[in-house]
């Protein structure tokens, strides 16, 4: 029994040695490809990260409608007296 489960221990760690160099199966896709390529790649992906953000803050009115900015009718009131004031 414990020679089997040594067995598939050890079997495990070189599975592990073999699943952490795999050489070139395991390069990046980036690697190899032409420079033009990965700039239109980032483009692309910063484009595509950029356009949900924008389109939202463009269309702010549409989504929220804006808040009246009037004061209250005895703010108002005040105001206009304190103006009639400084014109005596």
């Amino acid at each position: 029994m414990n020679r089997a489960i040594l067995g598939l221990g050890r079997q495990f760690v070189a599975v592990q040695k073999r699943a952490l160099h795999k050489g070139v199966d395991s390069t990046p896709p980036l690697r190899f490809m032409p420079i033009p390529e990965r700039i239109g790649l980032y483009f692309f992906i910063a484009v595509a990260f950029l356009s949900y953000p924008t389109s939202v803050l463009l269309r702010l009115d549409s989504l929220r409608p804006r808040a009246d900015n009037l004061l209250s009718p005895e703010v108002q009131a005040q105001i206009d007296e304190i103006r009639a004031a400084r014109r005596k």
